[in-house]
């Protein structure tokens, strides 16, 4: 490998280094960038998710509240289909009678009571079930869970939904569930209100024996009950209740008896057996006096309720879900995020889709100018090492092919001169053999001289133009004249041809013309050495672009296609021709540059003559207006 080569392949492997890890470092800090973007926007997503799950339970807390609030204070008389009047008047002079007085539930008929509200019941151990809404003779009707579900909303009514609970509990196994529904709402109180989360041991330690779940309801039980705002009179209360026979063992008095009470306590039911729950609101109703508790309460359609209360946040949380909580239930922080306090269920929020990066105007025009800047910077760095890498490379060439070229010529000089300095007086011949040599040599370095000095010419500062005015013909005959003994050194002849009208002139520098076409004509020469034909042409014709257009062509091979555009290049010369000819690669070169300064071309083009090969060189020189 030479050193030029060397040296390029160094410069081109620190290139690309400096390009890889400017660009990385800035890759990176782009893309840190970016991820900072995306994360506050995850952030502020989530913000935007938080505020609106917050709004969603507002809005499905004030809804419940208004049914479970009315629920809640339905007075326990309405639980029975006709119950008893506590102090009834006579409506003449207002004096209480004396005989009971029957009144018909208003819960008999509920024409403002929401869709998904199914039934009104009450229990007891002694009297089991019945409903305000029903008849106490009412027949016996099938269980709701015998309709398929699908048709269940339309067929099924309130005598369905009641043998429904008769089939499937018993008035003390709702007992057990509100008693362990109130453990289990009691456990997560103790964090504050539902939507603070408890450890997640706690949740799970609330499944581990279910009798720790009764002892705890009981009390709890007993905690919450309240004392009633009003006394009943202890007959009326019992058989409203259904509550049995005075503790006291003696038939129930009229003395006002204080009533106990705990709160609606929302109870998971399944009484279809197929998955489907059915949510009550319960309440446990005693008498002070008495050894039996009733239970009141009012069962709710969970298909219809969780859909109607879905649809009222949809459009706020597109696809959120109300999910049963069950007791027992492990509590994770989704779900002690997204609770209700009014009834046990949380909001199950389908995941959103990462929010696209949009990168602000700010961050955006700083990356976009440090990577302008950046790109800017690397291709400067870039220009100006190959640059450098490329000026010292020519110099190295330069310095090869002129140490090279001068080397023949001086080794000439050198052994001529010894060669006259011992020879004898009177060998004349041989003496002017010699001498034509030495002067051979020496036009050879005068040559070499004057194209390393016109280069340098040509780096440093454009060229002054000497322009006069002639005919193509004129320029044929002048280089036929300079160009013959050039020929005759290699044993070729000159062919003229001129195809331009008559009327066609030229205003141009005659010198640089001349220089490039002889500079053509010692090539044509030099590198078709080995040609059959001795033949060089000279062509002159006029083009349809207003220029004249001078070929010189050669029978030689030609060069070769890869070569094309190196040849033209200074200190470059085909890899054919650099072991077989002299010369330091600058005629090409500075022919090109003195046609350009002329306002023209020198370009490599195909020969007719020749096989149609690479060996015609066409120099366009503008025709005068």
């Amino acid at each position: 490998m030479s050193l030029a080569r060397a040296t390029g392949k160094k410069a081109w492997t620190a290139i690309a280094v400096i390009w890889l890890l400017v660009c990385g470092g800035l890759g990176w800090a782009t893309d840190a960038a970016i991820q900072l973007e995306r994360f506050e926007a995850r952030a502020e997503q989530a913000r935007e998710d938080e505020a609106a799950i917050k709004l969603a339970l507002a809005r499905l807390e004030r809804s419940v509240a208004v049914v479970l609030e009315r629920e809640n204070s339905r007075p326990y008389e309405h639980f029975r289909p006709y119950y008893n009047l506590a102090h009834p008047l006579h409506a003449g002079d207002l004096t209480e009678l004396r005989q009971p007085v029957k009144l018909a539930s208003p819960l008999r008929t509920l024409p403002e009571a929401p869709s998904w509200l199914l039934l009104h019941f009450q229990a007891s151990e002694l009297q089991g079930w019945s409903s305000p809404q029903l008849e106490a003779g009412d027949a016996a009707a099938p269980a709701a869970g015998v309709f398929p579900a699908a048709d269940r909303e339309r067929l099924s009514t309130a005598e369905n939904w009641l043998a429904s609970l008769k089939e499937n509990y018993s008035p003390s196994a709702l007992q057990h569930l509100l008693e362990e529904s109130l453990s289990f709402y009691a456990a997560i109180n103790r964090y504050g209100d539902m939507t603070q989360a408890p450890p997640a041991d706690d949740g799970r330690g609330l499944q581990r024996d279910s009798s720790q779940f009764v002892r705890r309801g009981e009390r709890l039980l007993e905690m919450t009950r309240q004392m009633g705002e009003t006394c009943e009179p202890e007959t009326v209360a019992l058989d409203n209740l259904q509550a049995g026979e005075s503790l006291r063992g003696v038939d129930p008095a009229d003395d006002c008896v204080p009533l106990l009470r705990t709160p609606m306590i929302p109870v998971w039911l399944d009484i279809t057996r197929d998955g489907r729950l059915q949510l009550a609101l319960v309440r446990s109703m005693s008498v002070q006096t008495s050894q039996f508790c009733t239970l009141q309460g009012v069962l709710l359609d969970w298909e219809r309720m969780h859909t109607h209360l879905e649809n009222m946040i949809a459009e706020r949380l597109p696809g959120a879900r109300l999910v049963p909580l069950r007791p027992g239930a492990t509590l994770t922080p989704a779900i002690l995020g997204t609770m209700m306090q009014n009834i046990p269920a949380w909001l199950e929020i389908p995941p959103r889709p990462a929010p696209p990066v949009v990168l602000s105007s700010g961050l955006r025009t700083g990356l976009t100018i440090a990577w302008l800047t950046t790109f800017a910077a690397l291709v400067g760095i870039t220009y100006g090492t190959l640059k450098f890498v490329s000026l010292t490379e020519r110099r190295m060439q330069f310095v090869a092919a002129v140490t090279h070229e001068l080397r023949t010529p001086l080794t000439s000089f050198q052994l001529y001169s010894d060669l006259l300095r011992d020879m004898p007086e009177e060998n004349a011949d041989l003496r002017r053999q010699y001498a034509d040599a030495l002067q051979q040599e020496s036009r050879r370095l005068a040559r070499l001289v004057e194209n390393v000095l016109a280069y340098a010419r040509v780096q440093d500062r454009q060229a002054a133009l000497n322009v006069s005015d002639m005919s193509p013909s004129q320029v044929l005959e002048l280089a036929a004249t300079c160009g013959k003994p050039i020929a005759a050194k290699h044993n070729k002849s000159l062919v003229l041809e001129n195809r331009c009208p008559p009327d066609v002139r030229l205003r141009t520098d005659a010198e640089f013309v001349l220089q490039i076409l002889l500079n053509l004509i010692e090539n044509a020469c030099k590198y078709s050495a080995g040609a059959a034909d001795r033949r060089v042409w000279i062509t002159a014709s006029a083009d349809s672009d207003r220029t004249v257009r001078f070929e010189v062509e050669d029978a030689g091979e030609g060069v070769r296609p890869r070569d094309r555009k190196l040849i033209f290049r200074p200190f470059r010369r085909s890899d054919a021709a650099a072991g077989t000819t002299g010369g330091i690669g600058l005629g090409l070169a500075l022919s090109r540059h003195w046609a350009q300064t002329l306002g023209g071309s020198l370009t490599l083009q195909r020969s007719s003559r020749n096989g149609a090969a690479l060996s015609c060189f066409a120099l366009r020189i503008p025709i005068h207006r």
